[in-house]
């Protein structure tokens, strides 16, 4: 059993998250893992396993284009369980399409692990704050008539 929250895993997909590097990101699942995003607006809500993942992630989020990702921060917060724990992803950059520098917390992560592998991360995204930055709020409040 794992006595403290695997940090360099956390480290790793903070690195995933600022270089836009999806496989890093996905190579931290063990090859059961489950991907969630109990608020997605887009109908997929749950990936299970390593090689759904890798077709989920295997092109870069379009968004993504729309700004520059110069430092992800990760604030891990331990809980009662060490197989458990709360992240708080934050970004900083330029946007591109608002030509502004920003910061904004994008989201907030419960992942749980199990043998040094994520088994189960629910994303739990800054949707609004996102599409800000990318210059897509228009397009996002026009898809939830």
């Amino acid at each position: 059993m794992t006595t403290a929250i695997p940090k360099e895993i956390i480290e790793q997909l903070r690195l995933a998250l600022e270089s836009g590097n999806n496989h890093q990101f996905i190579d931290q699942f063990a090859g059961d893992g489950v991907f969630e995003q109990p608020f997605a607006s887009n109908g997929v809500r749950r990936i299970e396993g390593i090689a759904k993942l890798r077709e989920a992630f295997g092109s870069s989020n379009p968004m993504r284009r729309q700004f520059e990702t110069h430092e992800v921060h990760a604030t891990v917060y331990e809980g009662k369980d060490m197989n458990v724990a709360t992240v708080v992803f934050s970004i900083k950059g330029k946007s591109i399409a608002i030509d502004e520098l920003f910061y904004i917390t994008s989201s907030v992560a419960i992942i749980r692990f199990d043998n040094g592998k994520i088994i189960n991360y629910q994303d739990f995204t800054n949707t609004i704050g996102t599409a800000k930055i990318a210059g897509a709020l228009p397009q996002l409040f026009a898809s939830l008539k």
